[in-house]
């Protein structure tokens, strides 16, 4: 296997097993993406240029990101759109800021300050607008309506489950973060909690556990079923009165 080409420990140029692979040195350097790309920074300039330091095609760009899905979003001045690999604009409108290629989807925000997604050819993936739309992961992505609930839409824009929660996050292995009025939790792809307890913050599982505080700021390992693991930290001020506390 080839070594991973990384960005240096100064920013200005990359290495692989830490050695530098071009003698260019750059004010900042983004990581490389396929097809071997990586947007580079000069005197507020950002170019793109392949893995021997030299540019890989003309032009430059106010700001500029990783590709992702072979297109990566730049801007040129108030202008945001993506490019394709030999620096070609993927399509002809521009937007108030755009987002990486995720799934065949990316987000963008139009000049009124609303959220939507487009496709890989620059047209909209759906009728809808948001107040917030973020990344498709698993096939879903969360946004925000106008009265401020979040819920997860598909590929086409259709809720996936009928669940509206105050705050949400993107699925990982099927599950995701939520809030409601009375704390933090886990929730399927029906949207249905996994468990009743409640807690002030919650991470994603990871094979099958996941950090979280509890609502009297005690510091948790907790199950699939809420249940705590293991205390690495001790409730930190007295329990809220509602919802429930996870201390077990």
């Amino acid at each position: 296997m080839t070594p991973r080409v990384s960005v240096s420990a100064d920013g200005t140029h990359h290495c692989r097993n830490g050695v530098p692979i071009y003698s260019e040195r750059f004010d900042e350097v983004l990581s490389f993406h396929e097809p071997g790309l990586a947007p580079v920074r000069r005197d507020r300039r950002w170019r793109y240029i392949r893995e021997d330091g030299a540019p890989a095609f003309p032009g430059s760009f106010d700001q500029a990101y990783g590709f992702y899905d072979g297109r990566a979003a730049v801007r040129r001045g108030q202008r945001w759109f993506h490019i394709c690999t030999d620096g070609r604009a993927a399509y002809r409108r521009s937007f108030a800021w755009c987002g990486n290629f995720q799934g065949d989807r990316a987000v963008v925000t139009l000049r009124n300050g609303t959220y939507r997604h487009i496709t890989i050819d620059g047209t909209f993936a759906c009728s809808e607008s948001y107040g917030y739309a973020g990344d498709y992961h698993e096939g879903a992505a969360v946004v925000v309506g106008s009265d401020g609930a979040m819920w997860h839409i598909d590929l086409d824009g259709r809720p996936i489950n009928s669940a509206r929660f105050e705050d949400l996050g993107p699925f990982h292995k099927g599950v995701a973060p939520a809030r409601d009025a009375s704390g933090w939790f886990h929730v399927d792809r029906e949207g249905r909690p996994l468990y009743s307890d409640r807690f002030s913050a919650v991470e994603p599982f990871y094979n099958g556990r996941a950090r979280a505080v509890s609502l009297d700021g005690a510091l948790l390992i907790i199950g699939a079923d809420g249940k705590t693991i293991r205390a690495i930290r001790r409730p930190s001020r007295p329990p809220k009165a509602r919802g429930r506390t996870n201390r077990r």
